[in-house]
């Protein structure tokens, strides 16, 4: 998560271009480094990002797509996204999504202290991807969560409540998206980057349901929401623009 960050802020804070991305080249090398294909996803996207903020208004709506796009390939289509591990992931992630959404209408969660799987799940991980890991150590169903905090989180608590989640982010989004390049708050610009990477991050991985990485991850957030509360506060000093 020090890496995500550490990679916004050089692209924000290094104003010499060439220093600039000899250092993200480096911030990007030092990711597969990491032994996580997600570690790689998470600052891939922080880059893209930033060179989509750069774009003209008329056409960040077609980088913000290209983003996008460029996720699901790299999801599909590179091997490291497709081992086991992957397959477990995509597996857990489908029949615990299609529970909360089939038996629990989308609003409910199934609460806390209770298995992380369902009599589904466990079948279905067997059967598609060959691992009786649930059924082998059954304390597990209690402690290993889907690898994603967000549908963990929507496990919990449903999934339209955990979506409220992001309902602040909006107005952050929004008004970073249509300031000027000249104009845009660098403090601001380093937030968003930083949110969107750990965000992704979190996507992969167990993140919220850690103390220490939950922790981290709420300070971004709370801190991002807080610097666009006041009117303008995403604007540069008008002195420095």
């Amino acid at each position: 998560m020090g890496i995500i960050v550490f990679g916004a802020y050089i692209l924000v804070n290094v104003h010499n271009k060439l220093f600039k991305w000899v250092l993200a080249v480096f911030y990007l090398s030092l990711s597969v480094t990491l032994g996580h294909s997600s570690a790689f996803l998470s600052v891939f996207t922080v880059v893209i990002t930033y060179i989509i903020l750069q774009l003209p208004l008329r056409i960040k709506l077609a980088g913000v797509v290209a983003l996008v796009l460029f996720s699901i390939v790299f999801f599909l289509y590179l091997p490291q996204f497709s081992d086991h591990n992957a397959e477990w992931r995509l597996v857990f992630w489908k029949y615990s999504l299609k529970d909360i959404v089939t038996n629990y209408y989308s609003i409910l969660g199934h609460g806390f202290g209770v298995p992380y799987t369902t009599q589904e799940t466990l079948d279905a991980l067997r059967e598609n991807v060959n691992s009786p890991w649930f059924e082998v150590r059954p304390e597990e169903q209690y402690l290993s969560p889907m690898h994603n905090s967000f549908i963990t989180m929507a496990f919990h608590i449903g999934l339209l409540p955990s979506l409220l989640l992001f309902i602040p982010l909006f107005k952050p989004f929004k008004e970073t998206i249509l300031a000027k390049n000249e104009l845009r708050n660098p403090a601001s610009d380093f937030l968003l980057l930083s949110w969107v990477g750990l965000t992704v991050w979190a996507s992969f991985n167990v993140v919220l349901e850690l103390p220490h990485s939950s922790l981290f991850y709420w300070l971004v957030y709370f801190a991002l929401i807080y610097q666009f509360k006041n009117k303008n506060s995403h604007l540069a000093d008008s002195k420095n623009a």
